[in-house]
């Protein structure tokens, strides 16, 4: 996934869990939903003909069906297939960093929840628009709950995992709490606010932000991060959102969405939808955060 992890297990392991079990298991999401892997079952689908089926995983389908799911609650602010334009810019598998605005133009007129489709009797997915379906915005998240699922089929309930800063903590730290701090943006030593597992108990999060992954075009800082809607880089005071939430695969699902929206349509998104929520923020010339009142009320 072009990243890291870490597997942190508090309770005796079986000689069957071990690191070769533990990266197989991620491996396997990345195998299937890698861009990078130019052999995924991803890039088969990409590859395909418009209209063409392509038998499936459950593994797969159950991610495209969340991501479309996600799409439709968030009218397009949350859409994998935004690949294309994530390419475009460079921050995908390809760099083409000078596509025509006649292509661009294109891709955003493909772009669209409805723009793959899959058949769960058949077990089957296809793309029936020309686009490129980019899962780096869930596919983290779902690997780290099968890694979980997988941990807890072996009895292991106290544990942390990692994987490119999507997270689950459950259960217990040696007899402690598990703690986690979220980043500030401007001192990465001291976090902005830490969260245990007192008040939370066990618990997943994610983090969209702006400061890490972005470059600089014609003078212009260009965020990894695209709005599907218009096709553009996102371009607010936001430095990043962090969520809470049962799975990891929505928490990073939803934390890209809140992402997009920005901070005042993100922070309304986040009251109608009950989603624990972390927005930090430039105010002036000063750092500032606000939580969403589910989080709120689990906090205080």
């Amino acid at each position: 996934m072009g990243t890291s992890y870490k597997v942190l297990i508090s309770d005796p392991l079986p000689s069957s869990v071990n690191q070769e079990a533990i990266f197989n298991i991620l491996d396997s999401v990345n195998q299937e939903m890698s861009t990078y892997i130019s052999s995924s079952f991803l890039n088969e689908l990409n590859n395909t003909k418009v209209n063409e089926w392509l038998s499936a995983s459950k593994d797969f389908l159950k991610v495209i069906a969340y991501a479309k799911s996600a799409c439709i609650l968030s009218k397009g602010a949350f859409d994998v297939s935004i690949g294309g334009i994530v390419n475009s810019w460079g921050f995908g598998s390809a760099d083409e960093l000078d596509w025509p605005q006649g292509k661009v133009d294109y891709t955003i007129q493909e772009i669209g929840c409805e723009s793959i489709q899959i058949n769960n009797n058949t077990g089957s997915v296809r793309r029936v628009k020309n686009v490129y379906v980019d899962l780096s915005a869930i596919a983290k998240g779902y690997a780290v709950d099968k890694l979980s699922r997988y941990l807890n089929s072996k009895e292991l309930f106290n544990f942390l995992i990692e994987v490119g800063g999507e997270i689950t903590v459950s259960g217990e730290k040696r007899g402690s709490l598990w703690e986690i701090g979220i980043e500030n943006p401007y001192s990465v030593s001291e976090p902005i606010l830490i969260l245990d597992s007192s008040k939370l108990g066990n618990f997943s999060l994610a983090t969209s932000g702006i400061y890490r992954n972005f470059r600089y075009i014609d003078g212009k800082r260009i965020s990894h991060t695209f709005d599907p809607r218009s096709g553009k880089s996102i371009d607010s005071k936001l430095f990043s959102v962090s969520v809470l939430s049962n799975t990891a695969m929505e928490a990073d699902v939803l934390a890209t969405t809140l992402n997009v929206l920005g901070l005042t349509q993100g922070l309304k998104f986040a009251e109608l939808n009950g989603i624990k929520a972390i927005f930090i923020f430039q105010e002036d010339i000063s750092l500032n955060y606000k939580t969403s009142s589910s989080l709120d009320r689990v906090l205080h």
